[in-house]
């Protein structure tokens, strides 16, 4: 067999990371929040990056990014928000790696794009001036409760139930791997209200962690990303009120609502029609290349469980469509 090399390999045109071209999607107006935003990631929060890699960032940055606005750039100003655009966080979730700590920028990214965004999207108008705005006002933490110990990211597979209990439902389970779980004033609490209902079944709570039954049971130790506390949470007999309901009661609304908390709120910001049919056909494909190379149309075991002990082999088991979440 011939060593030579093939004349299409030196025709590969590699990308130019040192490139000052802007990317299309960005306008002069995100640059301008670009370089603020990296001001303030540079001056206030680069220089604690070690020491907080040692112990956990402080809420204060929550306080002081809430002041500067950053903790709402595509919300509504009527909620205290920015206004704009979802390229926005994208901008802010870049320059936060101007920070020097994975950790810090993923306990703000959990807070601005994955807890409060169900909030925005299916809460009543007293949810979302109870919870949305003092999260905007970086006055509440929130986090985001799907993973569980015997599920992982599987949503198919959760086991926290919610039974309706007169006026009340009455919350038991686990969660594990919750980014925010011991600093937290609320969590976004992804259940099961009918467990005979499959996809159907499911329901989100909004849940104050000072309600009685809310158990931070331990702050995981993890090999990074020391900045960002992570806690396993358990939920004992936790009561909570009807009108913690976030959006409704199981069935398809139940389904679309706990899907779009794992993987779609960026469809709603960023509206489906502004998503190019190269990046629609690019999210087709990787789900193609996820089944060819996982057995066509099952998983059998998570992803990467037989390196992190993370998910017991056999958990995932269903259809490919049903189980790959992007998040």
């Amino acid at each position: 067999m011939s060593s030579a090399v093939s004349p299409a390999v030196d025709a590969v045109i590699k990308p130019d990371f040192q490139s000052k071209k802007r990317h299309f999607i960005f306008t002069d107006e995100h640059d301008q929040l670009r370089d603020s935003i990296r001001s303030f990631v540079v001056r206030e929060l680069q220089p604690h990056a070690e020491e907080w890699e040692e112990t956990t960032f402080p809420n204060w940055v929550f306080t002081r990014m809430g002041e500067l606005g950053f903790l709402g750039l595509s919300y509504p100003e009527e909620y205290g928000g920015q206004g704009g655009d979802y390229y926005a966080n994208i901008v802010l979730s870049e320059e936060m790696a101007q920070s020097h700590s994975g950790g810090t920028a993923m306990g703000i990214a959990v807070h601005t794009d994955m807890a409060t965004p169900p909030i925005h999207l299916f809460g009543t108008e007293e949810q979302k001036q109870r919870y949305l705005v003092p999260s905007i006002k970086g006055e509440k933490i929130s986090c985001l409760g799907i993973t569980e110990p015997d599920a992982g990211s599987d949503v198919s597979g959760i086991k926290t139930r919610a039974v309706r209990d007169g006026d009340d439902y009455v919350i038991n389970g686990s969660k594990t791997y919750i980014t925010n779980g011991t600093r937290a004033d609320y969590i976004v609490l992804v259940t099961k209200t009918d467990v005979d209902a499959g996809y159907d079944g499911f329901t989100l709570f909004i849940v104050d962690t000072d309600t009685p039954g809310f158990i931070v049971e331990n702050k995981l130790k993890k090999l990074g990303m020391h900045a960002s506390d992570t806690a396993l949470l358990a939920f004992n007999d936790m009561r909570v009120p009807a009108d913690a309901v976030l959006g409704q009661v199981g069935g398809e609304a139940g389904r679309e609502a706990a899907l779009e908390v794992v993987q779609g709120w960026h469809d709603h910001q960023l509206g489906h029609e502004a998503v190019s049919p190269s990046v629609q056909d690019g999210v087709a494909g990787m789900a193609a290349v996820v089944a060819m190379t996982t057995g066509a149309t099952t998983l059998a075991a998570a992803p990467g469980a037989a390196t992190t002990g993370a998910v017991p082999p056999g958990t995932w088991s269903g259809p490919c469509v049903n189980m790959v979440l992007f998040f």
